[in-house]
């Protein structure tokens, strides 16, 4: 048996899952099995990434004992593009 913790954050709730289960799961096993959605209703597992400790990770990669498995919300607009508004809009001050 393996433990590895699945989580997933939002701006007002965070949730980690600790999980045991057999060598050989795969990352998507453990997602699904944290039922990670009975937390968050509108997560859609589809519609994801994933990551192990920051690094993307496909859903089929294996598990290793002590993973954090991350699930990542789908960008609502792009990083760079925010920082350049945020730049402009403190330089106009």
């Amino acid at each position: 048996m393996i433990k590895v913790f699945v989580v997933y954050a939002e701006s007002d709730l965070q949730k980690q899952i600790e999980l045991d289960l057999e060598e050989g799961a795969c990352l998507f096993d453990a997602v699904q099995k944290s039922h990670i959605t009975d937390f968050f209703s509108d997560l859609d597992l589809e519609d994801c990434d994933f990551g192990i400790f920051g690094k993307t990770a496909a859903k089929n990669q294996l598990l290793a004992d002590g993973d954090r498995v991350e699930i990542y919300r789908p960008l609502i607009c792009n990083p760079a593009e925010m920082r350049k508004m945020r730049a402009r809009k403190n330089r106009s001050v």
